[in-house]
């Protein structure tokens, strides 16, 4: 019996891992085959100060100033800065293809297909909505969903080849 639940744990983690890394793989063909002609600055600066920020969480995680901690990743303060104003516009690129997909596929805050996946959401995390806007912020819930929303979207139209090794 052990055996078998371990086996099945495993299982399910497995295919737990293969699913998202479709979704990921199927999101990253759509970006790769979208052309962004214009980024908004605001969105720009927005994603290259999250990086930042998320930076500076994991410096102090280990006790260090964000410059110790570029330093100590083998970065210059240069290629840190090139490599936030990469991100802000590689994130900004993937929310406006996102939302252009929502708006020509009618995905809205709060209409039906948006809150069965917060109910979806709900159920996997065990706590109620305010609970989970608190734990996340509802800018970060939302566009989690909506993204969600484009990805289950996405794998339905696929063509999926499974390739065995």
């Amino acid at each position: 019996e052990y055996k078998e639940g371990l086996r099945a744990e495993q299982t399910e983690a497995n295919e737990a891992t293969a699913e998202e890394q479709l979704r990921y793989s199927a999101w990253t063909q759509v970006i790769d085959g979208c052309t962004v002609e214009t980024y908004p600055d605001t969105l720009i600066d927005y994603y290259t100060d999250l990086y930042i920020e998320q930076s500076e969480m994991y410096a102090s995680y280990y006790g260090m100033e964000l410059a110790d901690f570029i330093e100590s990743s083998g970065l210059t303060q240069e290629q840190f800065d090139t490599s936030a104003a990469e991100y802000g516009k590689e994130i900004t690129a993937q929310a406006m293809i996102c939302k252009a997909i929502c708006d020509i596929e009618g995905f809205e805050i709060g209409n039906e297909a948006y809150q069965a996946k917060m109910n979806e959401y709900l159920e996997m995390y065990g706590c109620t909505e305010e609970d989970l806007i608190a734990a996340n912020g509802r800018d970060n819930i939302e566009q989690a969903i909506l993204l969600d929303l484009v990805c289950d979207l996405i794998l339905e139209e696929a063509t999926i080849e499974e390739v065995t090794e």
